[in-house]
């Protein structure tokens, strides 16, 4: 991971979750991909890549989580009503944001 220094030099980024693309842009633009993937932002962490490491690693949580049903429609599960679900697949959902964007 760069340190927050080298990681503001940065002007596009690519994230990587288990060999697939989880968002691929402006650097300026992964927090309104994050908050559409339900992230509320790095209120835990002062450093930026860690963040994002945090997330793509699923240590950190969104308060609403998507996910795909069997027929690979995506689904929002919200926290407050107890219901059941899977972790975070930002790769599907990047292909849905990016698509619709």
């Amino acid at each position: 991971q760069p340190s927050e220094r080298v990681y503001q030099l940065f002007q596009d980024i690519i994230l990587l979750q288990n060999g697939e693309a989880a968002y691929a842009g402006p650097k300026k633009d992964v927090v309104k991909f994050l908050e559409y993937a339900g992230y509320q932002g790095s209120s835990t962490t002062a450093n930026s890549a860690e963040y994002l490491l945090d997330v793509l690693a699923e240590l950190e949580t969104p308060a609403q989580k998507h996910r795909t049903s069997g027929d690979n429609e995506l689904v929002i599960d919200d926290e407050t009503t107890g219901n059941e679900h899977q972790p975070v697949r930002l790769p599907v959902l990047w292909r849905e944001y990016s698509r619709s964007t």
